[in-house]
């Protein structure tokens, strides 16, 4: 493989933001590829005992190297060639997740599948991640010992061993992650046998998967629909693949146009993948155009109060859940904002108040009672939508909010600040003494 090249220093790890509010923001911003699918996908090329995987559109950011991390220790080789992602799983010399590294991001958990598939043994740690509600992963080990692996624990630690084998198994809710990991799990195997999944996840990121797969000679059908089935096949080989545009990413560039009062397009997207963020949007008052692979956005007057569902796709996306939550702030009445998918994602609303927002959170729900505008404050991220709703607040706020726990930001967009500034941001980063 070839060498990497020498990247830039990174930025410090512990910084903060100070936003000036009060700009409108304008132009085009071009979206990266999609931290959900990419997650999975590097994950998944465990599974290629031949050959090498070379991923295009995988973004530049903390979780995603961490991942990277974690392939190195178990003996493979990755390497980036500017925006390109090189991987060779051919020599994969341990079964066992570093268990701090697995412990920082909830993606490690595909390797446990993929990991199983491959070789018939894992030890991953339980997943790390944000902070955003219980989390567990009980359908993830009821469909693998459906499979017929057995699993432990182990000081903190999942174990398992068997090759997964044929099954058919019902997701009592559609787990994206569940679906992902069953999915890989169930590749690999010499009698061909067939796994079904049922009440499977639909989410975009899952189909992007599965072409994945089938690009390395997987045979998998019914991805993108709530029945997969996958037939296994004795081997797979690396292949060449660009992963989708971030519909997260683009959502939120979207939302920017409404939170300042500006005009905003995104370029690069996959439209359909944001009918519900769109919808949502022009019921609040915005303009929103779609072109081709273009999506423009423009603010006309004070926005108004609406209710949101978050659900599983195609309903509204529970990741932007928080930043809707931060443009009804100052919507024109009352709002509600119901969470479906992570009944307890509201630790931002102590951030809101901060900022003057009037917000009360009962259960699975926040309500909302738009004020004319925000004020500054000091506020804090605690996971990655959370600290871009903490963005989006600050951008329409009155004087200058300074953003702590940027490095949750990090996690999930890359080259956020940058962007944002081309779009006419008013920011500055100051290092914080660690």
């Amino acid at each position: 493989m070839t060498p990497t090249v020498i990247e830039e220093a990174a930025k410090p790890l512990e910084r903060a933001l100070c936003i000036e509010g009060g700009f409108a923001l304008s132009g085009e911003v071009g979206i990266g590829g999609s931290k959900n699918a990419s997650l999975p996908i590097i994950a998944a090329t465990l599974l290629a005992a031949q050959g090498e995987t070379r991923l295009i559109g995988v973004p530049r950011i903390s979780d995603v190297e961490v991942m990277c991390d974690i392939l190195r220790g178990l003996g493979a080789q990755v390497a980036w060639n500017g925006d390109v992602l090189d991987i060779s799983c051919r020599q994969i010399r341990s079964t066992e997740v570093d268990a701090e590294l697995g412990q920082k991001i909830r993606a490690s958990t595909y390797l446990f599948g993929a990991l199983l598939a491959r070789l018939g043994e894992a030890k991953v740690p339980y997943p790390g991640g944000d902070r955003i509600g219980a989390r567990p992963i009980d359908f993830h080990l009821a469909g693998l010992r459906s499979m017929g692996v057995y699993i432990t624990t182990e000081s903190g630690c999942l174990l398992g061993k068997g090759r997964p084998q044929e099954s058919s198994f019902y997701l009592e809710r559609p787990s994206v992650g569940a679906t992902i990991n069953l999915m890989m799990a169930a590749t690999l195997g010499h009698d061909h046998h067939t796994t079904t999944l049922s009440n499977a996840s639909m989410e975009p990121e899952i189909l992007d998967v599965a072409r994945f797969l089938s690009a390395m000679g997987a045979r998998i059908y019914g991805a993108g629909t709530p029945t997969i089935k996958v037939v296994a096949v004795s081997h797979l080989t690396g292949a060449t693949y660009e992963v989708i545009p971030d519909r997260l990413e683009a959502g939120t560039f979207l939302m920017t146009a409404a939170a300042s009062g500006g005009d905003v397009t995104v370029t690069g997207v996959i439209s359909e993948h944001l009918t519900a963020v769109v919808a949502k949007l022009q019921q609040m008052g915005v303009v929103v155009e779609v072109f081709g692979d273009s999506i423009r956005a423009r603010a006309r007057g004070r926005l108004r109060a609406t209710d949101v569902l978050a659900e599983e796709y195609p309903g509204f996306p529970t990741d932007l859940q928080p930043c809707i939550a931060a443009l009804l702030t100052t919507a024109d009445g009352e709002s509600l904002v119901t969470d479906l998918v992570w009944t307890d994602r509201f630790q931002y609303t102590d951030e809101f108040l901060r900022m003057g927002g009037q917000v009360k959170v009962t259960g699975s729900s926040v309500r909302i009672h738009g004020v004319s505008q925000l004020t500054s404050a000091e506020v804090t991220a605690n996971e990655i939508r959370g600290g871009a709703a903490l963005v989006l607040a600050s951008l329409g706020a009155r004087g200058t909010s300074t953003i702590y726990g940027v490095h949750h930001l990090d996690r999930g967009y890359a080259g956020l600040i940058d962007k944002l500034i081309g779009l006419g941001a008013h920011i500055d980063e100051l290092p914080i003494p660690t």
